[in-house]
């Protein structure tokens, strides 16, 4: 019984060590993550639960069987709340559910818990069938069992229907996650439930403590998930797991071993098991590859040649039993063998070693192995003065020259190696010639020489000595890349002492507390498991941290943070914004970092077609700044474009000998590297990172040789290839900041010669911009006012700062007429415009003013007007000429007849008749023409415009409605405006007369007055229409209408619409003309509520 409950209890340490290590695994995947940091402490739970059983398990004293059998409902009890829980909340693990939701799930579990642990409401008393097992016996169940067992299930139920709906609406990654969650925890759940819920209700309770090995199928769903779908976002699972693995196989040997009482297997079981994973790492590494193969088989062989010596010391102490001293000699006469080749494949392998050469290497070992086998190397064993001593057979000088010139050939080859070696080749060469030669040496002498002559005692230090091997092999791949595997042992040397760490102070504990207990109390017990197991989980973290600071000290003596350096020069490569300031800030870190004695950062010249160093002067110590350049298309720039990564040189020598080795002269990939080892010796870089923007190579990290002598480490390495990724950013941003600066430049270009006045000021009134013509306008200066509040430059009445106002609440305007007096000048007749600034997002930014200095153009315009006038007085003396000389043609000829008709009485009544006509037609003539040459200033009163016009309406009225015209009225409500009425009137008047006398036959006159201009909803001014339905007018005499003198009346003048055009014009407003003709012609006039002075 006692060796059931033994196996038992080591059936129990499984699931506790697995599910803890797992849960510490994922939670420390991504620790801010909802789903990870709830699932890792389910796993805790399960691990706990786990413990009670154990602890009841291996009760010894049966008054505390009732008590240890009420802590096993604890953790299931717990479980199903916390699973509940999980199904709310995955995969969306930024859920947060409600307060009732988390009540719901959480607190029935504690309160069967605690009454579990405080009451016997859940188990009464316990019934012990035998006295020396407590474990065996049967549970007498309270009233809350009943409900305990409901509550499990229904909420087991819940979580599966939780899960299970949401396997239905996702797909993907999302859907196949979840149904390895569903179906591992549900089969548990199913299995579990049954066996320590169902089945002790029946009484059947001998299957009851390995119901927590059951929770093994939930870990491997669960790890399968992580696996094949990233389950909790898990990467390098089987990597990371392996050397969580390895350090458990390390802890259950060492239970073992402790377990049978063989301490002094502990040290031959860890390096045993040490190269066994080493050789694994280094075979997966790259199994095709000659050195990893080679490499691998001497370090099996080292596995066996450990465990034999082990035997034949330990196991066998019958030294007349030969048979483990053959096997030794076996497992390794292979080991010089496979040591001289790997000498002849590394640190370059050929494609192939030549036939006669493998088996000029390989048969001498076949051969000693027949001996061996013969008992022609050793042939027995005897005892002479109470001394073991080998009886040597006539091949022993073979064997043992055997080993000593393949050793020495195999490190003249190392050494030769080393001599054409250099950088990273070259250290490794050193750090392998040193591991094997120390092994080989110890050996030799220990396992070799002085059993020979009959020294026995030492046989184990030989196998022992491979630590050393072990050691040094794995300090050359993490520190100088041997094989390409060093992240993986820098991670298992961290993983694998945390896993053993933790398992050797569980089992330290554990033992410890029975013996302790045993000795003081009588009885054996195991409660210090789970305050141990509590400890672990809680120093966890800090013990990983430490590791990893010890280890990174110890692979890299002269290491940096690399997170920190990262977060430090990524911030400051993100706010560079100049390339030579970007220059010289990678420059001065590379230098103090990497301690480089050069360095240059290229980038692409389109223009050019080449890379060109960023032009800076940079000196630190032995660095420099380099300046280079190299074509677009040459070597090395091929080279990065092809490859994405880093050009090492290194490196790049290192696959030329191997490609070389191949005997293919032709091979276009050592064309290749032949080229740009070519390019590269001739500009003198070691190292060279690509830049890339999306597919385009944008730039290039140069950095030479290091000062100190070593080469680029991976960490090393790797960070040059993240910087450059934010580099590349930092390019877009210093390309968008010279594009910003051009278009800048380009702007003020424009600012500075507008003839306009040009004002941005900012949503807080601050002036931004302020070009040389708002200077010229203002007479104030830019350098005075830039970044000030405009309310502190320009007076509160100021034209400027009521346009500023007006823009700010969103009323903007457009050729606003005003005038403003600058310092030490004159009034000054001005026009403003402002437009609101809005960015992307719609977000007013700012307003834009512009102010036009207007004194030029009225003066231009009262030279224009001044023209026209001149242009008009020479079109009506013309036309003048011809209106006069009519009637004055009339009145010569009557008063040439008048001495020849004196007499005639009828005659002279007709000269009484025309001539008074033709003078007064001649007046009319000469009225109208004084009246348009006066262009008397008009004088602005504040008027009522509908009133006004209403007035001349009445006054037309009868003269309408006696030639059958219907006059329609439609006044809008209006502000008044400032006009002359007398001259309005008189253009109104002229107006509604000529559309009565366009309508002989009657008709409709429409006169209808309304809004005019707006300026960001503010009202500017009025709109007047006078609309007739008369014959129209034609398309050419349209284009004459407002001409002096052109009227298509016979008893007109033609200055009539002349003269109101001129009145509406000194109003500031517009008359404008349609007409169709036989439908009639509509005259709109717009108007300015306000005179500009």
């Amino acid at each position: 019984m006692d060796i059931l409950i033994d196996l038992n209890s080591l059936i129990l340490l499984i699931p506790i060590i697995i599910n803890l290590g797992l849960g510490i695994f994922i939670f420390f995947t991504n620790p801010r993550n909802n789903s990870n940091r709830l699932f890792s402490f389910i796993l805790f739970l399960i691990s706990f639960w786990s413990i009670t059983f154990l602890l009841f398990l291996r009760l010894k004293d049966p008054n505390l069987a009732l008590v240890f059998r009420r802590l096993t409902p604890i953790g299931s009890s717990l479980i199903a709340g916390f699973l509940l829980y999980f199904s709310l909340i995955f995969p969306e693990s930024e859920k947060k559910p409600s307060f009732l939701w988390k009540f719901i799930c959480f607190v029935p579990g504690i309160f069967f818990a605690v009454a579990s642990i405080f009451s016997p409401l859940m188990i009464t008393s316990y019934t012990i069938e035998n006295p020396k097992f407590p474990f065996i016996g049967h549970p007498n169940l309270g009233i809350l069992y009943d409900f305990f067992t409901v509550y499990l299930i229904s909420y087991f139920i819940a979580f599966s229907y939780n899960l299970y709906k949401k396997y239905l609406s996702y797909s993907g990654n999302e859907k196949r996650q979840l149904f390895y969650i569903l179906t591992g925890v549900g089969i548990t759940i199913f299995l579990a439930a049954f066996i320590t819920l169902i089945m002790p209700i029946f009484g059947i309770i001998k299957f009851f403590t390995i119901a927590p090995a059951l929770t093994l199928i939930i870990d491997h769903f669960i790890s399968l998930a992580m696996v094949r779908h990233g389950l909790f976002g898990c990467k390098n699972y089987w990597k990371n797991i392996g050397f969580i693995t390895f350090g458990i196989i390390i802890g259950i040997g060492i239970i073992a071993c402790i377990l049978v009482g063989r301490f002094d297997f502990i040290f031959t079981f860890i390096v045993s098991t040490s190269l066994i994973f080493l050789s694994i790492l280094i075979y997966t590494a790259d199994r095709n590859n000659g050195k990893n193969i080679s490499f691998t088989l001497i370090s099996i062989s080292l596995v066996f040649w450990n465990l034999f010596t082990f035997m034949l010391k330990y196991l066998y102490a019958d030294p007349t039993n030969f048979f483990w001293l053959k096997s030794i000699n076996i497992s390794m006469v292979f080991v010089p063998a496979l040591f001289l080749y790997f000498s002849k494949v590394f640190p370059y392998e050929p494609k192939k070693v030549l036939s006669l050469e493998k088996l000029l290497i390989f048969v001498p070992a076949l051969l000693l192995t027949l001996f061996i086998i013969t008992n022609k190397i050793i042939t027995g064993i005897k005892l002479i003065e109470n001394k073991h001593e080998y009886m040597v057979g006539w091949a022993q000088p073979l064997f043992v020259g055997y080993f000593f010139i393949f050793f020495s050939l195999a490190f003249f080859n190392l050494y030769r190696s080393l001599k054409k070696s250099h950088g990273t080749q070259a250290i490794q060469l050193r750090y392998i010639f040193f591991g094997f030669a120390l092994n080989a040496i110890i050996g030799l002498i220990t396992n070799l020489l002085l059993p020979t002559i009959g020294i026995t005692q030492f046989i184990l230090i030989g196998p022992g000595s491979t630590i050393i091997f072990i050691g040094v092999t794995a300090y050359t791949i993490v520190r100088h890349r041997l094989m390409d595997i060093e992240i993986v042992i820098q991670k298992g040397v961290i993983y694998t002492t945390l896993t053993s760490l933790i398992i050797a102070t569980y089992v330290f504990m554990v033992v410890l507390s029975e013996q302790l207990l045993k000795r003081t109390f009588g009885y054996n017990s195991t409660l210090v498991s789970g305050l141990v197991a509590i400890i672990i989980a809680i120093f966890f973290h800090p013990l990983l941290t430490f590791l990893k600071n010890t280890t990174s000290k110890y692979f890299y003596p002269k290491h940096y943070d690399y997170k920190k350096v990262l977060k430090e020069i990524s911030h400051k490569i993100a706010i560079q914004i100049r390339m030579d300031d970007l220059a010289k800030l990678l420059a001065s870190t590379f230098t103090k970092i990497m301690h480089t004695s050069e360095v240059a950062l290229l980038i692409l010249n389109k223009g050019k077609a080449r890379y060109i160093s960023v032009p800076i002067e940079f000196s630190e110590g032995e660095s420099k700044y380099k300046r280079i350049e190299i074509d677009q298309h040459s070597p090395i720039a091929n080279g990065l474009k092809t490859t994405k990564d880093v050009l090492f040189d290194d490196e790049i020598k290192s696959e030329i000998l191997r490609l070389q080795a191949l005997r293919k002269k032709d091979n276009p990939e050592l064309l290749s590297l032949l080229d740009i080892k070519e390019e590269m010796e001739s500009l003198g870089g070691s190292l060279w990172v690509p830049i890339f923007s999306g597919e385009e190579l944008t730039g290039i990290i140069f950095l030479g040789s290091k000062l100190l002598g070593d080469t680029y480490t991976l960490e090393e390495i790797t960070l040059l290839i993240t910087l450059a990724k934010h580099i590349s950013t930092a390019f877009e941003n210093t390309n968008l900041y010279e594009e910003v600066l051009s278009i800048k430049n380009y702007t003020q270009d424009i600012l500075d010669t507008m003839p306009s006045g040009v004002l941005t000021i900012s949503t807080e009134g601050s002036i931004i911009t302020f070009n040389p013509m708002a200077e010229h306008i203002t007479g104030l200066i830019t350098k005075d006012i830039i970044g000030k509040n405009f309310k502190n430059i320009f007076s509160p009445e100021n034209p400027i700062s009521l346009t500023i106002y007006a823009a700010l609440n969103n009323k903007c305007f457009t050729n606003f007429e005003a005038n403003i007096i600058p310092e030490d000048k004159e009034s000054m007749p001005i026009s403003l415009t402002s437009t609101l600034l809005k960015n992307s997002q719609e977000k007013i930014t700012g307003v834009l003013l512009t102010i036009t200095n207007l004194a030029q153009i009225r003066s231009l315009k009262e030279k224009l007007k001044q023209t026209d006038k001149i242009n008009a007085l020479g079109t009506m003396a013309a036309s003048m000429a011809h209106e006069i000389k009519n009637p004055l043609s009339s009145m010569k000829v009557l008063s040439q007849l008048l001495p020849l008709k004196y007499d005639d009485k009828e005659f002279r009544g007709k000269i009484i008749e025309i001539i008074p006509k033709e003078v007064s037609r001649i007046d009319r003539v000469i009225e109208s023409l004084l009246n348009f040459a006066r262009s008397t200033a008009p004088q602005f009163i504040e008027t009522d415009i509908n009133k006004l016009i209403d007035k001349d309406v009445k006054y037309f009225y009868e003269q309408a409605k006696n030639n059958g015209i219907k006059i329609t009225t439609n006044y809008a409500e209006l502000p008044q405006i400032k006009c002359d009425t007398d001259q309005l009137t008189q253009v109104f008047s002229n107006l509604i007369l000529n559309a009565i006398q366009a309508m002989p036959e009657g008709g409709e006159l429409k006169i209808t007055t309304g809004e005019g201009q707006k300026i960001d909803s503010t009202l500017c001014g009025i709109k007047i229409t006078i609309s007739d339905t008369g014959h129209g007018i034609s398309k050419e005499n349209l284009k004459k209408l407002f001409d002096p003198f052109f009227t298509t009346k016979s008893a007109g003048t033609g200055l009539g619409l002349t003269i109101s055009k001129s009145i509406i014009e000194s109003h500031s407003g517009t008359m404008e003309v349609s007409s169709i003709q036989g439908k009639g012609t509509t005259f709109t006039i717009n108007l300015p509520l306000k005179q500009k002075i």
